[in-house]
């Protein structure tokens, strides 16, 4: 496990813009399922604006384009549908507030990071998370902690799976950097404890984030998960809400290009 990276990376974004028309998408236009495929786009985009519909069923809708459009479901939309698409993401009230707490999390894990290693990275993105009011943990999950793959599928499912990958996470980072920095002696110091050959596995697996990962990292240190809510003092509430309430700062603008999608 590359326990930086685990420590730094921002959370996904949703406000991905497409790519302009490729010979690719153009292609995609004479696909069979390319009317299915712009019909449910078209559906779910104007369910994101909405005002009537209820809050969980437009996030999810949200959602759903973005997935749609990572998938590649929606090379050679035409220009109509391409402002649609931008309406329902960075022009949208949820799209705006999904960057929003997105920036925020991904500064509060990057400064946390920089000070205390990863541990110190994965608790504060979880005080973070628990700083928010309900309706925005949701848009910060779905619009960015559980961002679609290239599969259309988050890597998590729902918030208690992140919990629980986040704990395992922390587990394996306390004990492979007890002291927040890499030991290259660690081979040497722990050789005598028998759970350091399969931690030492587990830690270069490919696949972090896999239910799979986190059950096995669980049961070999126990079962036993860390505190993941954590009680702050006043500045440090302050600090991990900064720029997620509506009375924070305005962060930086959403700027359409400014985030590119891997695959439409």
């Amino acid at each position: 496990m590359d326990v930086s990276r685990v420590a730094a990376a921002p959370a996904a974004t949703l406000l991905a813009p497409l790519r302009p028309i490729s010979p690719a998408a153009a292609a995609a236009r004479q696909a069979p399922d390319f009317a299915d495929k712009i019909g449910r786009f078209q559906a779910r985009a104007n369910t994101v604006l909405d005002a009537s519909a209820s809050g969980a069923d437009r996030l999810q809708a949200y959602q759903d384009v973005f997935a749609m459009a990572v998938k590649g479901d929606l090379l050679g939309m035409s220009d109509d549908d391409r402002a649609l698409y931008d309406a329902a993401t960075s022009k949208s009230d949820i799209g705006q507030r999904a960057y929003q707490l997105q920036e925020s999390y991904s500064a509060t894990v990057n400064a946390a990071a920089q000070r205390g290693g990863a541990a110190a990275a994965i608790k504060a993105g979880l005080a973070n998370f628990d700083s928010l009011s309900t309706s925005d943990q949701q848009i910060l999950f779905k619009g960015g902690i559980d961002a679609p793959d290239r599969s259309g599928s988050g890597p998590y499912g729902s918030v208690q799976a992140w919990r629980d990958n986040m704990s395992a996470q922390l587990q394996m980072v306390s004990y492979m950097r007890p002291d927040g920095v890499f030991d290259p002696n660690i081979a040497t110091s722990k050789a005598q404890d028998p759970k350091f050959a399969d931690a030492l596995a587990l830690s270069n697996d490919r696949n972090t984030n896999s239910a799979s990962w986190t059950q096995r990292v669980l049961q070999l240190f126990g079962g036993q998960t860390p505190k993941d809510r954590i009680d702050l003092s006043d500045a440090a509430k302050a600090a991990a809400t900064a720029g997620a309430t509506g009375t924070a700062a305005a962060p930086t603008p959403y700027k359409t290009g400014s985030i590119v999608s891997k695959v439409a």
